[in-house]
Formats: C-alpha cells, structure tokens, sequence
C-alpha cells in the first residue's frame, strides 16, 4: 500500500492549467523530490496534495484512500505541511504555534496532556529552537521563524510531511540542519519536498520527480534524473554533472558559454593527463580558446573533463604505447 498516489491529475488556476496528468507515487519512508524551474507547477502539486487545492481530473490517495474522504482532523493527522513562508497576524509565541500541531489529537474541551508537551519540547529542540519558546514569532527571524513552522510539523507526528522550500529561508547551516533532521524521519514517515537547489535534492533524496511546463519530465533516482542532458532540457543551461567521490551522488557544476568575442584562431594544445590539465581545459574553453587535449587515456580525469566541455581529444587506451 502506497503512502501517497497520484492518478492523472489537472490543476488549473481559472483558465490558466498549470498542471496536466501528473501521477506519481510515494513509498513508504522515502524521501521523494520535486524539481523543476519556475512555473512548472512544483507549489500547485503540493497544494494538490493536501487539499488546499482541488484537481479537475484524476485522483489522489493516501494508504489507499481517497483524499477527499478524510475529515480534517483525520488529514491532520496524516499529513503535516511546511509552506516557504508565511505571515503570522497574532503575536503567538513560538511554543503556542510549535503546540499548534497537536490540537488534531486534542479534544474540543480537552487540555494538553504532558505528552503533547512533551512532543512540543522535543520538536522545538529538534528544530533548535527550544531556547525561543517564549518568544514572539513577530519578534524573531524570518528563518526562526520557518524552523518554528518545522518544529509545528514535526509535532504534528504526521505518517506524510509535505515540504514547500520550507528551507529556503534559512542560512546554510540551519538549511543542512534541518535537512539531516528530516532524513533522520525517513523509515516511518514518507516526505515529498519541492528544492530549488538540485545538489541538495541530489544528496537528500531517494527518488525525483522533473518538472516541466506542467507536467512531468523525469522521474527515478537523482543519478536518472540529474543528468546533463535533462537538465538542459528543462531549465536551459548546461552544466556539468559528476558523481561525488564520496557519496556517489551526482552534482551539479554550472558550464560558462565561451567568450566568443576571442577571435576563433586562438588555438591550443594542452598536453597534460591524471587530473592536472582540468581547470586549465576549462579557463581556456571559458576564454573563447580552440582547445584540443591528448594523449589521454579514456579513464583520465582530464578525458573526463575534455568530453564534458566537448574538446577534441586524442585518447588510447590505459597502459598502452601511443598510436602512431
């Protein structure tokens, strides 16, 4: 049974579709990746999803059941959403909006128990931000802020966390904070996240979905996804995609177009090999240069790098004389 399954959805915004046929799944405890440029419907999908906006067409199910048989308190307590950011009008304090996401488990006329304290102490120090709780959220960071909606979601104990960029407002640090907290969820909880940033859906996630102009482009594990070919496809630069020497994940290098007011004669042979040519090979591709490269050998870094940028290069095989 499958956390979350989407079937053949449209969305459109008045006349304006902004997604058409999208299915996907989730499985149970993964992380799954929601990419694509501006525009391509990424938000809408997690609207979708959580009911704040209706599709069309097609279907979406939780555990097997349709979305739209579930109460409220039934969905909150199944599911837990952490927008990009929103304005808070009342002058709550951090722990009143962290508390926030119990009151699906809480009686109308009921109080909160110590353990939904409990949960609430333990989620803001999750978040690193027990040391706020007394604290007005009209009185902290725009990223204190967010961290104090995360800490909401996580107390929420939802079996689905759906994540709108919800890191994006926070520096580096906090951002990979979070993240490793989130990873840490995985195995009981399925999260699905839009990221803008394609190395931190390369590291953190199990599978991704490629977006583009509403409707799905790729979708698999990010070595899949994230090639160059895609990338190019679908957000219009090139890049360089390489695979991390100690994860094994792809990342991704952006490829600046030559300078093309170099006049074309400028031509250059760079003899090198084990690595040490790569960032001149590079420069002088950037700088406009005619660049050819070799002897290399076909498992060289430097062949790696040549290829990439689409160098000429004269190439043999490991350990072997040079060709005459």
């Amino acid at each position: 049974m499958k956390p979350v399954e989407v079937i053949g959805i449209d969305v459109s915004y008045g006349a304006k579709k902004v997604l058409e046929a999208v299915s996907l799944s989730a499985k149970k405890g993964e992380i799954l990746g929601i990419i694509g440029p501006n525009g391509a419907g990424k938000t809408t999908l997690i609207k979708a999803m959580s009911r704040i906006v209706a599709p069309e067409n097609g279907e979406i199910y939780l555990n097997a059941r349709s979305l739209d048989s579930f109460s409220f308190r039934e969905m909150a307590q199944q599911v837990a959403v952490v927008p990009q950011g929103i304005s808070i009008s009342f002058d709550y304090t951090v722990r009143d909006i962290v508390m926030m996401g119990r009151h699906p488990y809480i009686g109308k006329l009921s109080s909160a128990t110590s353990r939904d304290l409990e949960i609430c102490d333990r989620a803001m120090r999750l978040a690193n931000i027990a040391h706020l709780a007394g604290s007005s959220v009209n009185k902290i960071s725009g990223g204190e802020r967010q961290r104090a909606l995360i800490a909401r979601a996580l107390a929420q104990e939802p079996k689905i966390l759906l994540l709108d960029e919800a890191t994006s407002n926070l520096d580096i640090s906090h951002r990979i904070e979070i993240l490793n907290i989130i990873r840490g969820l995985t195995g009981e909880v399925t999260v699905i996240s839009v990221f803008h940033d394609l190395n931190l859906a390369a590291y953190y996630c199990d599978r991704l979905i490629m977006l583009k102009e509403k409707k799905i482009f790729a979708v698999g594990e990010p070595g899949d996804v994230l090639t160059r070919e895609t990338i190019n496809a679908v957000y219009g630069i090139d890049v360089l995609v390489r695979a991390h020497p100690l994860t094994g994940r792809p990342y991704i290098l952006p490829v600046y177009e030559p300078l093309m007011e170099h006049r074309p004669e400028r031509v250059v042979h760079v003899v090198c090999g084990g690595g040490t040519g790569s960032d001149l090979l590079y420069a002088l591709h950037r700088e406009g240069f005619r660049v050819s490269t070799g002897v290399l050998n076909v498992f060289d870094t430097d062949y790696a790098t040549a290829t990439a940028l689409g160098i000429p290069c004269v190439t043999e095989a490991p350990f072997a004389a040079i060709s005459p």
